[in-house]
């Protein structure tokens, strides 16, 4: 299971009760090698592997974790959540323009799981239970879950007689019913291939907001630790990977998409990842960051700037 920007992390006594498979454990004492190598590999192997979110966030209560066992363990949770896939309907919708709440279904995908369980013309209601009033409420909620996850969609659908024409009341109007529909989503990775546009900048940021948070909570406290350990811990900041800072991570999925998309950045794309280069640049001349801090910024400046699409 994978965490959700969407619900409370579990509180420590919650955290204390997993039980941690013992490869886990493996993969965390070898974060504490001596061999450079070795903690890059146990890094990468936490970050792929097949088990739920929770128990790593576990690992994190272990008071007795150094200072680099713990960045390099925030930094997989970090990544596993970022680069966690979204869930996808596969609809061409608009915005109900009649007064009622909801989406309109303009068209289905081919290939994606609305071709299978709804149709043009359909009003989506709710999604397990959540109203939705516009097409940005529907894609964050979808984006939210993970491929292969059930949604419960209610659904306003126009009934049709036997010729396949719809039926109409004696005041000339369309005859709807209330229909329910339960399906598993496809993916984000899906959607793009079949030409569908699957962005969720709400859902990014969510994920990044619910990454800082861990980090707020779980990460090493410098301010309590001797002076022989700051040197550590400055070490192990600078360990992190660029590609853990959110706007790294927002970059590299929209290449992807523009990938996906024969390698045209539209002005919008184009004018948002300038905006965020100079967000960064700014924030790695913070006055208030510490050398490390800067420094590691200094790093995922360069490193932004390397993925920048050209002209």
């Amino acid at each position: 299971m994978r965490l959700s920007p969407d619900v409370e992390l579990a509180h420590d006594e919650v955290l204390r009760q997993i039980v941690i498979p013992d490869e886990v454990l493996r993969q965390v004492a070898l974060l504490a090698s001596p061999d450079w190598p070795t903690r890059e590999k146990a890094t990468r192997t936490l970050y792929e592997m097949t088990v739920a979110d929770e128990i790593l966030l576990a690992t994190l209560i272990d008071p007795d974790l150094g200072i680099e066992q713990r960045s390099r363990l925030i930094a997989s949770i970090a990544q596993r959540i970022t680069f966690a896939p979204r869930g996808a309907v596969g609809i061409r919708m608009r915005r109900n323009m009649g007064g009622e709440p909801g989406v309109v279904v303009e068209a289905v995908i081919p290939g994606m799981p609305g071709e299978k369980f709804l149709k043009p013309g359909d009003r989506i209601k709710s999604i397990d239970g959540l109203r939705i009033n516009t097409s940005t409420d529907l894609t964050s909620v979808v984006q939210g879950r993970l491929p292969g996850d059930n949604l419960v969609f209610e659904v306003v659908r126009k009934v049709l007689d036997e010729r396949g024409i719809n039926k109409l009341d004696a005041q000339g109007a369309a005859v709807t019913a209330s229909v329910i529909v339960e399906f598993p989503l496809g993916s984000v990775a899906q959607l793009d291939k079949s030409g569908g546009v699957s962005s969720s900048s709400r859902v990014l940021t969510s994920r990044a907001r619910l990454v800082d948070t861990i980090r707020t909570r779980f990460g090493p406290r410098l301010q309590k630790i001797r002076t022989n350990e700051v040197v550590q811990a400055d070490q192990a900041y600078m360990n992190r990977a660029p590609e853990t800072h959110p706007s790294v991570a927002w970059l590299l999925q929209q290449l992807e998409l523009i990938e996906s998309r024969g390698g045209d950045v539209n002005i919008k794309v184009r004018t948002e990842i300038n905006r965020r280069m100079s967000n960064l640049i700014l924030e790695a001349q913070g006055e208030r960051k510490s050398d490390s801090e800067r420094k590691w910024l200094s790093r995922v400046v360069n490193r932004y700037r390397e993925l920048m699409p050209t002209d």
